[in-house]
């Protein structure tokens, strides 16, 4: 297990560096135009900052942990979303029930069946914890020891795991804690999301999205949808959706056609880099990776009408939202150092402070589970509103 108090051993941070990296010498950003010169001024200072940042900490041993302050109101297509009103400190958005250590660094979860599902990548394993006693009850073998996987979502009677190594959908009976069955996906899942009787797989590196219709033993890719450099996906309200970072698009797919159309893109030559999304029963709510905020994306009108700014510490210049759940009244998502919640009715921001929070997933009561790059899965229940 890797030692989470070295920086250069810490899967989590090395990503982070090399998402940085990236970023400031290959990715070609998009991002949407300033309401000013003053700020256009502001926002070229924050980006040669920025690059400075980067080259700087790939030339220095461990990475420099530094808090910096951004924040800026910017319009979005052709519409200004209410702003939730900055908060300092932030109040609280509920307390840590419980926390529980995991034989190794986490990135991923889902609840069902009265269990928390975690894999654990170094051991080619998939976790079943007691969500009660917080016990580990079950360990499955789904893969080579060292593997990968992009993620972990259930259906009515199985867990299904997105597994890289190899490029495979791996379906597990949680009755009998074996697997079912494996659906082999000719390209390498980058993101997972269910509907309920299909899982849905964004394969990047195939620029293909792959639905699989899940019937246990029996299941089978049914669909392959072409698009350009998909990463994220997110399944509900009848929908689903589709994110291709790079490109800062926003797609959305009808389960009932797999036809796939343009729900959001930038004006060209403009930066707006759209990062993980989760789906709602009106749209869906995804991460605005340059502005730091979430975002709530309305199917009907087809607009952006809500923004709430994540705020938080930071980790080289980003505060980064990894991953993004959401429930009828809230939404959630992890940053560098906190669990944070965004009322969707007010889109007020409270915390939960939290060292290097990966995933995110929401019980069935309501309560929320987050598993952490230092290998812990902690429980958190949210105050009453």
């Amino acid at each position: 297990m890797p030692d989470p108090r070295d920086p250069l051993d810490d899967r989590w941070l090395r990503q982070r560096l090399a998402a940085t990296l990236d970023d400031a010498g290959r990715i070609p950003r998009r991002r949407l135009p300033f309401p000013s010169a003053a700020a256009d001024r502001d926002r070229q200072a924050r980006r040669s900052g920025f690059l400075a940042g980067a080259l700087t900490t790939a030339l220095v041993l461990g990475i420099a942990w530094a808090g910096v302050t951004l924040g800026t109101q910017r319009a979005s297509r052709g519409t200004t979303p209410p702003q939730a009103p900055a908060s300092t400190p932030s109040p609280s958005a509920g307390r840590v029930v419980s926390s529980t250590d995991l034989p190794d660094p986490a990135y991923g979860l889902v609840v069902a069946d009265g269990s928390v599902w975690v894999p654990d990548d170094p051991a080619g394993t998939l976790l079943r914890i007691d969500a009660t006693t917080g016990h580990v009850a079950a360990t499955v073998r789904v893969g080579a020891k060292g593997g990968h996987t992009a993620g972990v979502v259930a259906t009515p009677g199985a867990i299904w795991l997105a597994n890289q190594t190899p490029d495979e959908l791996v379906g597990v009976d949680p009755g009998s804690d074996q697997v079912i069955v494996r659906v082999p996906l000719g390209a390498t899942p980058s993101s997972i999301a269910t509907d309920g009787s299909s899982v849905w797989l964004a394969g990047n590196q195939g620029n293909v999205v792959i639905r699989v219709a899940v019937a246990g033993a029996a299941s089978r890719v049914t669909a392959r949808i072409a698009v350009a450099h998909p990463t994220d996906v997110a399944a509900g309200g009848g929908r689903v959706w589709v994110v291709s970072h790079l490109d800062g698009i926003l797609w959305r797919v009808d389960p009932s056609s797999n036809a796939i159309t343009r729900a959001l893109a930038p004006p060209p030559a403009l930066d707006y880099v759209v990062g993980a999304v989760a789906a709602s029963q009106d749209g869906a709510w995804f991460r605005n990776i340059d502005e730091q905020s979430v975002e709530h994306f309305e199917a009907a009108s087809g607009r952006i009408v809500d923004r709430a700014p994540l705020g938080g510490p930071q980790s080289l210049g980003i505060q980064d939202p990894f991953t993004v759940a959401t429930t009828p009244t809230a939404v959630w998502a992890t940053v560098s150092g906190a669990l944070v919640r965004v009322d969707v009715r007010t889109t007020t921001v409270s915390t939960v402070p939290l060292v290097q929070p990966t995933g995110v997933a929401v019980a069935p009561d309501g309560s929320v589970w987050v598993t952490t790059a230092q290998g812990r899965l902690i429980h958190v229940a949210p105050l009453a509103r």
